[in-house]
């Protein structure tokens, strides 16, 4: 079977060989969000320009390739028909680990005596070490990702990362008391860094302040508290935080941000509010909202009406509260495709304004007449 598979891998072009030899990144059998995987290609530099497409609808067209010559399994399919996560036959995985070890391409250190790759000159490692430390003759200099899945608290001292773009660890399996935290501060100094992602972070020593790292695309991490300036990163994509309860002041600045998951308006200022509408680059809002004085529902329905390139709306509450009926999409964002998660009392009058909504996830307290002919007067498009 393997040269039959090797010649699949023969005849692909040379991008799509780096975008599919990447997923050796990934886990053994793990669900591997469509999302991620892209946003890392393009961390990675694998994606080439393209006249009217951005970097990510090009990676997008790169994945839906790999999905094509049946080289990664879809495993969610959209109801729109779009594979957003995937994962690996067997047989495709020890491909992928017999052609990064050939080439160099991945590293994989599951413990000290058993490594998979060429280990003195890595571009790209996987490090799975639990209790075992590297060989201290190791380079890290040339290594270009770094994914710790499996949480191992030894890995090498961050300042030896010279060129790293991807920095991806998920800590939460371990259990560290208070007075043991991983050092991860010297993130700070890795200006070459395009992607962050941590999970755990409440083991974890962040720094405080992240503003050298201005090629920065995502920041994606778990914890409560985020660095203070950034929104001093110019080239910031995606800032994922959903544990935050008040980000910094100064959103309004992030003018390059397309994905935003959460902006919570129990906990934000009146100027962040106001701010939120300065990003019309966004096409993903994660909002949580209720009922309280302090949140001026005329500013945030004035804020949300701005975001002229808003597809995805996740709206939520705090506690089993509904959503304020004085929250309201009118005039609808014009680009607006998909609301989730969202919780009324009763069905709102503007969802009939939604022209270009496809996906409509609502949940109503009571569903009168009138909310009746609003839902039949509702036809999802077919664009």
């Amino acid at each position: 079977m393997r040269p039959i598979l090797n010649l699949s891998y023969k005849n692909l072009p040379h991008h799509l060989k780096t975008c599919f030899l990447y997923l050796g990144m990934f886990l053994e059998d793990s669900e591997i969000s469509r999302h991620e995987l892209v946003r890392l290609w393009v961390s990675e530099g694998f994606v080439s320009k393209a006249r009217r497409q951005s970097p990510e609808q090009t990676a997008i067209s790169y994945f839906n390739e790999l999905v094509n010559r049946s080289l990664i399994q879809p495993v969610w399919i959209h109801t729109d028909g779009s594979v957003r996560s995937c994962k690996l036959h067997d047989m495709l995985s020890d491909l992928i680990l017999y052609k990064s070890a050939q080439e160099n391409f991945i590293t994989i250190v599951d413990n000290s005596e058993a490594i998979t790759g060429v280990l003195q000159k890595p571009r790209r490692m996987l490090f799975n070490l639990d209790c075992a430390t590297l060989p201290g003759d190791i380079s890290m200099s040339q290594v270009q990702s770094f994914a710790n899945w499996r949480g191992s608290m030894n890995i090498p001292p961050l300042a030896e990362f010279m060129y790293l773009r991807v920095f991806i660890a998920d800590f939460r399996s371990n259990s560290v008391d208070d007075n043991q935290k991983i050092d991860l501060t010297g993130l700070c100094k890795l200006y070459q860094l395009r992607h962050i992602e941590i999970r755990g972070c409440g083991n974890c020593e962040l720094p405080s302040k992240i503003r050298g790292l201005q090629k920065l695309e995502t920041f994606d991490i778990d914890g409560s508290c985020i660095p203070m300036d950034i929104f001093h990163l110019p080239r910031l994509l995606d800032l994922n935080v959903p544990s935050v309860e008040r980000l910094p002041e100064g959103i309004g600045k992030m003018k390059s941000l397309q994905r935003l998951a959460q902006f919570d308006t129990l906990h934000s200022s009146l100027d962040s509010t106001k701010g939120l509408g300065e990003l019309t680059n966004l096409t993903t809002l994660s909002l949580r909202t209720g009922f309280s004085e302090d949140v001026d529902m005329d500013v945030l329905n004035s804020s949300l009406g701005k975001l002229c390139n808003l597809e995805l709306l996740q709206l939520s509450s705090s506690g089993d509260s509904w959503i304020p009926d004085a929250l309201t999409l009118s005039p609808p964002p014009p680009n607006l495709v998909r609301i989730y998660r969202m919780k009324r009392s009763h069905v709102p009058n503007w969802i009939g304004e939604l022209h270009n909504l496809q996906t409509l996830d609502l949940i109503v307290e009571k569903l009168d007449n009138d909310g009746v002919g609003i839902l039949a007067g509702y036809q999802p498009s077919s664009t």
